[in-house]
């Protein structure tokens, strides 16, 4: 496909749309929680994770998106760069790790939601694994079944819901604890600038830290845009930058305000969001309000989800319309919803409920689905880096309105940084946080194991097939 004429400095997309659409790729307001019971320490994290993860992987994208603006993203970019197995390989790593995402977010709905209710119910329904199973299952069967509709006020909720369900709660949490301190609360967080400065004692203390890495996740998808800036190559810097300060503040002034008002050995990975709202609510005199953001955070990601819900799996569809899977994979109904792939992703979803079953508590459930998340979309990172660098070699007098990095040696470096932190990243997925306070450790790292070797095979035993075929 031809990349697509821009006839007027209307079409363009100026810094200001680049920013925005990297801010609302990549915050997540759940995130919070999981870097809090660090304190001060969660903001040299965050400096670390921006310059060492989410930069290298914003200048990669942008080159690669440049290079091959039209529809496939990922696919496509890995494709020319290896082979389409390959492709396929890491479209599938995308796509199943959005599926593991979905648990993990609608997980923090169902919690939020119990707090429309009264304490005496919401301590219960928020530990309670049926309801937090039912609540899954019907909301992302709903949004299933919304996806295979023709729906125009589709995009329309999706928009409203992030700055009804996470800018307006953000700005809010924010701005309630700034008023906390200042008239007065207990802040519950060492503010000693000490602090700044990490302390591992065991390898068990840099797990949940590294969970960071998957928070400034995403920047892959907006890599595809880069060609529709007027001045990529001035412009696109820029709007990384920015992207990268306000990204960097929304996380660090959103973490601190849960570490101010929470006392770390309370923090909640899937409660502490609506809990710290509630307490600066409280504080405020306005208690009344807590149903409300309630309502509003969960709408905020019943959004996010019906919007993610139908990409990757338009990405696998695109792969079984060009003939690399079977018949079947790329069937739709008359609004053009690739229903088999919809179809096959509300069955895995539920299947994934079922480790609420086995979880002793909601929290470790939670947190196994999200380190399996992390190892999936690291591993596709992986060989978004190493494509990168094959297609500087394999490719090198094609068009690069973008290039990160102006010559190999700084190309490498990128590249390098990208895959140093990756690798370090998935190393550290399998093992418990010691947060958690997981007694058989071992059984634990062996299921993690198990499960992410389950879900990367299918991919390279379809390849083995087409080959004896």
């Amino acid at each position: 496909m031809a990349k697509p004429t821009i006839t007027s400095s209307k079409s363009y997309f100026s810094i200001g749309t680049i920013v925005a659409l990297n801010v609302a790729t990549v915050i997540n307001i759940y995130g919070f929680p999981s870097e809090a019971f660090y304190g001060l320490t969660s903001i040299t994290f965050y400096i670390i994770s921006l310059i060492i993860f989410l930069v290298p992987i914003a200048l990669v994208s942008a080159e690669l998106g440049s290079m091959f603006p039209q529809e496939g993203g990922i696919y496509v970019w890995v494709t020319n760069a290896f082979s389409h197995q390959t492709g396929f390989l890491a479209t599938w790593l995308q796509w199943i790790q959005s599926i593991f995402f979905y648990p993990l977010s609608l997980t923090f709905a169902a919690v939020t939601f119990s707090y429309i209710f009264p304490d005496y119910i919401s301590s219960e329904l928020a530990s309670n694994k049926v309801f937090i199973i039912l609540f899954i299952l019907i909301i992302f069967f709903l949004c299933t079944f919304i996806a295979t509709k023709e729906l125009k006020n589709v995009g329309n909720i999706s928009k409203y819901g992030v700055w009804i369900g996470i800018i307006f709660p953000m700005i809010l949490l924010v701005v309630l604890s700034f008023y906390y301190i200042i008239r007065g609360g207990q802040i519950e967080m060492n503010l000693s600038l000490s602090n700044l400065i990490p302390r591992f004692n065991t390898i068990d203390q840099f797990v949940m830290a590294v969970s960071i890495m998957l928070f400034f996740s995403g920047l892959e998808v907006n890599g595809v845009h880069v060609y529709m800036m007027k001045n990529p190559t001035k412009d696109y810097p820029k709007a990384l930058l920015w992207s990268c300060i306000i990204i960097g503040l929304v996380y660090v002034l959103g973490t601190l305000s849960i570490a101010v008002v929470i006392p770390s050995k309370d923090l909640n990975i899937t409660q502490s969001v609506i809990t710290a709202l509630k307490e600066y609510l409280t504080f405020a005199g306005i208690k009344l309000m807590v149903p409300v953001l309630s309502v509003a955070l969960v709408f905020g990601v019943l959004a996010n989800t019906q919007t993610w819900i139908c990409g990757p799996s338009s990405a696998i569809n695109y792969i079984a319309k060009h003939g690399h899977l079977p018949e079947i994979v790329k069937r739709q109904n008359k609004n053009g919803a690739p229903t088999t792939i919809l179809g096959a992703q509300a069955v895995i979803v539920t299947i994934i409920c079922l480790i609420y079953v086995f979880a002793p508590k909601v929290q470790q459930g939670y947190q196994m689905l999200l380190q399996i998340t992390n190892a999936i979309y690291l591993t596709m990172y992986l060989i978004l880096f190493t494509s990168f660098l094959k297609l500087r070699y394999k490719q090198k007098n094609i068009s690069r309105p973008f290039k990160a990095g102006k010559n190999m040696f700084q190309a490498w470096c990128i590249a390098l940084l990208g895959i140093l932190s990756v690798a370090l990243s998935f190393i550290l997925c399998f093992f418990p946080p010691s947060q958690l306070g997981i007694a058989h450790k071992r059984i634990y790292i062996a299921i993690l194991v198990c499960i992410y070797i389950i879900l990367v095979l299918p991919p390279i035993l379809y390849r083995y097939k087409k080959k004896n075929d």
